[in-house]
């Protein structure tokens, strides 16, 4: 609904400004002319009216488009949990959650495929991987349905005894949900599919 109504909106400005030139009580501003004002009334309408005559395609174009970006997510996904373990020695990472009143439910870890335990409000989760590259999301034990973005990352840390590998999450909201922090002096470095490759964020 949302949508439409902003479709609508340039066909609602044009016919205001149409109606307004012809009747001489609004002008263009910096021209002081009610005739130009009408002209540029019914070029937004034209506009307008193509938007909307477009909408269904433009929209089904974009579902096509959402469709195939989640298939390489899940493609890429698949790929990183079938490939073998190559770290030279375990890896301990830590997920830091902040607290929010608004998002305290525990939620569901899961690591390249398997649950891992549970991220509380405000605690730190420790977990560890034999991976390179990881692919890290969560469940919420409530509304299983409700989609979280995953977070692809990759071990770029050379030093093991660091301990520096650190991974922010905060459930709140339904589309960034976990972040990899300050890059490569985190150890971790964020990565994700495009066309088919890996590319760094």
């Amino acid at each position: 609904m949302r949508r439409i109504l902003s479709e609508i909106y340039p066909l609602l400005l044009g016919i205001v400004f149409v109606f307004g030139g012809l009747s001489g009580q609004l002008v263009l501003r910096g021209t002081n002319s009610s005739t130009l004002l009408a002209v540029v009334g019914a070029g937004i309408c034209v506009y307008g009216i193509i938007r909307l005559a477009t909408l269904k395609s433009r929209m089904q174009k974009e579902k096509e488009l959402e469709a195939r970006t989640e298939e390489q997510i899940e493609k890429f996904k698949h790929s990183i949990i079938d490939s073998p373990s190559d770290l030279p020695a375990p890896r301990n990472i830590i997920i830091k959650r902040p607290n929010n009143f608004r998002a305290s439910d525990p939620y569901d870890i899961q690591l390249n495929g398997k649950s891992i335990g549970e991220s509380r409000n405000g605690e730190c989760f420790k977990f560890t991987t034999n991976k390179t590259k990881n692919v890290i999301s969560t469940v919420d034990s409530k509304k299983p349905n409700r989609k979280m973005a995953p977070l692809f990352f990759e071990v770029v840390s050379e030093n093991i005894n660091d301990d520096k590998e650190e991974i922010y999450f905060n459930p709140f909201g339904d589309n960034i949900v976990f972040a990899v922090i300050g890059g490569k002096e985190n150890g971790l470095k964020q990565i994700f599919p495009a066309a088919g490759d890996i590319s760094t964020q």
